[in-house]
């Protein structure tokens, strides 16, 4: 996709000079124009059973509303959300770091060909493009930039959660949390 197709997501232009050159798409890319906004749900990777379970709580009509569900296909909290989603028939939207050939992590691959059929799977790096370290954070802006409401589950004191956070409130996202134990490090950055 690119910028004067149909599909693009007009809320990409909050991004300003940073928003992508074009996107990549498996899937049903009409979704990315959804009126009705996207919740994105971002948390830790190394999700307690307690973020996931506070996950799949808030992946429900009546927290969601109309809207579906945005985050990043990573494994904990990314994945619990987008499975609650798929299996409540939500809308979903994975967002991955590297071109759609290079889908990882490798695990999740039933779980992306899933949202493929059902949802939308993008990417702003084309095929042959590794999901190295930097395109995570970089894969975050277009998460933030994507959702109406932001909510962090879990997030250690540095984490790429917090870094959606952050592009999510410079875009004027409303951010919300999940508050959790203070002594528990995942709950740190919320």
């Amino acid at each position: 996709l690119g910028e004067n197709d149909r599909e693009w997501p007009a809320a990409l232009a909050d991004l300003g000079d940073h928003q992508p050159l074009s996107l990549w798409v498996l899937g049903e890319s009409a979704l990315l124009q959804a009126t009705r906004g996207w919740v994105g749900v971002v948390g830790s990777r190394r999700a307690s059973p307690t973020g996931v379970s506070a996950t799949r709580s808030l992946v429900v009509p009546d927290v969601l509303g109309e809207r579906g569900v945005i985050s990043g296909g990573a494994i904990g909290i990314d994945t619990a959300a987008h499975h609650a989603a798929l299996e409540r028939s939500t809308p979903t939207v994975a967002v991955v770091a590297g071109g759609l050939d290079r889908l990882y992590p490798a695990e999740n691959l039933g779980m992306f060909a899933r949202i493929a059929r059902a949802g939308v799977v993008v990417a702003e790096a084309p095929c042959g493009v590794r999901p190295v370290p930097w395109r995570f954070l970089e894969r975050n802006r277009l998460i933030a930039a994507l959702s109406s409401v932001l909510v962090v589950v879990e997030a250690a004191y540095r984490s790429g959660a917090l870094n959606t956070a952050h592009h999510g409130a410079a875009l004027g996202r409303e951010v919300v949390v999940v508050p959790g134990r203070w002594s528990d490090p995942l709950s740190a950055g919320c």
